[in-house]
């Protein structure tokens, strides 16, 4: 089954960027993903521009972006399809136009972070070491809807 990250940002007023990356399984048998298109407040979908397919780890990802000329639009609807007629489809909040609000001067994450996948290999549960490292910068506002705006860099290593 295909899967999707998505993230939205507003380069200026009038233009609305949709991107992200679509990707399903790359080993044994990769399985590609076709189409990607994006639809504004249930306006009729538009195709995507995809990039190659590359291989990360045991995934066949393709990157995607779309861009809207409109100062409007509250929430996009997109849509991965692989070579298999399988879809999967995620809706974001869009960031709204304008100039960004203040920014604060410094951010602390505190709490447990959770990481979930729509897809498993295995189907059971599994354990690894893990490093990863986070960098937002500009509006960008990611699948869960939260306008993240400032630029922040957080680097974790757990095993």
């Amino acid at each position: 089954m295909p899967g999707l990250t998505v993230f939205s940002q507003r380069p200026n007023p009038n233009l609305l960027r949709v991107l992200g990356a679509a990707f399903d399984r790359g080993w044994p048998e990769p399985i590609s993903i076709d189409s990607v298109t994006v639809s504004i407040d249930g306006n009729p979908a538009v195709d995507a521009t995809l990039d190659g397919a590359y291989r990360d780890g045991r995934m066949l990802v393709r990157r995607f972006n779309a861009d809207f000329n409109t100062s409007g639009g509250s929430s996009a609807r997109v849509t991965a399809t692989n070579e298999l007629g399988f879809s999967a489809t995620r809706t974001v909040v869009l960031p709204p136009p304008g100039p960004l609000p203040p920014r604060p001067v410094a951010s602390v994450l505190t709490g447990t972070i959770s990481f979930a996948t729509d897809f498993a290999l295995t189907g059971q549960p599994w354990s690894a070491p893990i490093v990863w490292g986070i960098l937002f910068d500009g509006s960008l506002t990611h699948s869960m809807g939260r306008s993240l705006r400032r630029r922040s860099q957080v680097s974790l290593k757990s095993k």
